[in-house]
């Protein structure tokens, strides 16, 4: 029994459509193979995260690491690196990740916003194996605490160097900042954008 393939149609803005001709051609791909393209790439990512624009917006943020030039490691490898480099070469690493953290913020902040949500998913995405929960305290203020397994000392430095690295660059105040085992904990005010 063959079952029959209904065509539907959705209609567009006149906006949408000349940008998606516009990236076409500059690919050299026919449009209606970018939308199909767009739209499979978008359902396979919301199979994990229901929102749409949330979406988007980390589809868009990895893509912003990528460009950073930031590779993913599995977390068991990638702490053992940065638990066995000697000092010198760790140093390095601290003062390249808190550049990048800066300039990923900068980028973050111009792209999608500055708001509380948006700095909590910048923290998750640049060291996925932790756990960053956000505390409205009123005023203005929001507390991010940074959670993450058996982290070494070192780890704990590298996430420091992340945390005020993103906040530079969202140009947000940091009033603390305390570390202890497993988590950074830190205080920031001034997003331009509320809850």
């Amino acid at each position: 029994m063959s079952r029959e393939v209904r065509r539907r149609f959705v209609p567009l803005s006149d906006e949408v459509i000349q940008e998606a001709l516009s990236v076409s051609e500059r690919y050299g791909m026919p449009y209606s193979v970018l939308i199909e393209k767009a739209l499979g790439g978008l359902l396979r990512v919301m199979r994990y995260k229901s929102s749409i624009l949330e979406s988007l917006v980390l589809v868009d943020a990895v893509d912003d690491l990528r460009r950073l030039g930031l590779i993913f490691l599995p977390s068991h490898v990638a702490r053992r690196v940065i638990d066995e480099v000697d000092e010198e070469l760790f140093t390095q690493l601290l003062d390249e990740v808190s550049r990048s953290a800066r300039w990923f913020g900068e980028l973050s902040r111009v792209k999608r916003g500055s708001s509380p949500r948006e700095f909590q998913v910048s923290l998750s995405l640049w060291i996925p194996a932790t756990t960053v929960d956000m505390v409205a305290e009123g005023d203005g203020v929001y507390k991010f605490i940074v959670s993450m397994a058996d982290a070494s000392p070192r780890m704990i430095r590298l996430l420091e160097k992340v945390v005020t690295g993103i906040a530079a660059g969202y140009d947000v105040k940091i009033l603390d900042l305390a570390s202890n085992v497993n988590t950074v904990v830190v205080r920031v005010t001034g997003f331009l954008e509320k809850e």
